[in-house]
């Protein structure tokens, strides 16, 4: 379950680092990890960027990056919310 997460991240790192900060030099990634105590894993992902795109749901985006995002969030009996603040910020809760 660890690598699963793993791959999350790193998917939510390359769609930033892709399309997040055209033009800008400076760039932030925040994570923030929480157990909650029923034992699910609460994560908040941000950027800095640009925010997403008007209307975005990630449950029906159809980018490759969002459908890995989507599958792997699935295998842990997950949900991802997403909404633009201050850049793109994405909230996961898993069952791991």
């Amino acid at each position: 379950k660890q690598n699963i997460i793993t791959l999350i991240l790193s998917e939510q790192i390359t769609n930033s680092v892709k399309y997040a900060f055209p033009g800008r030099t400076e760039k932030q990634i925040s994570l923030g990890v929480e157990r909650g105590s029923d034992g699910r894993l609460f994560l908040e992902y941000r950027d800095s960027g640009v925010g997403l795109p008007e209307h975005f749901d990630p449950e029906v985006a159809v980018t490759h990056g969002m459908l890995i995002i989507r599958t792997l969030v699935a295998l842990l009996d997950g949900t991802m919310h997403a909404e633009n603040e201050g850049g793109a910020m994405f909230s996961f809760v898993l069952d791991v």
